[in-house]
């Protein structure tokens, strides 16, 4: 499963016929590996990352260093597949 702008859908099927692109995801985690289309969605994909490891409240820290937006608990408002 990768995350994918749709513009690049039919690339991806050429490329790597067997991945299977969502080009609405914002970010998509698939075993060990994130994917993001945009940058805002790797940026999710990382505070996640940081909730994660070491918590909500460095990943709210985090997310205000950088003057973005951060929901405790965001990766509920994605699709993640393990």
């Amino acid at each position: 499963d990768v995350s994918v702008v749709a513009e690049l859908v039919a690339p991806l099927a050429e490329l790597a016929p067997s991945a299977r692109p969502d080009p609405q995801a914002r970010f998509r985690e698939s075993g060990k590996v994130f994917t993001a289309a945009t940058a805002q969605g790797a940026t999710e994909a990382a505070l996640l990352l940081v909730e994660r490891q070491i918590g909500r409240k460095q990943a709210a820290s985090v997310a205000a260093t950088l003057g973005v937006p951060w929901t405790v608990g965001a990766d509920k408002a994605v699709t993640i597949v393990r």
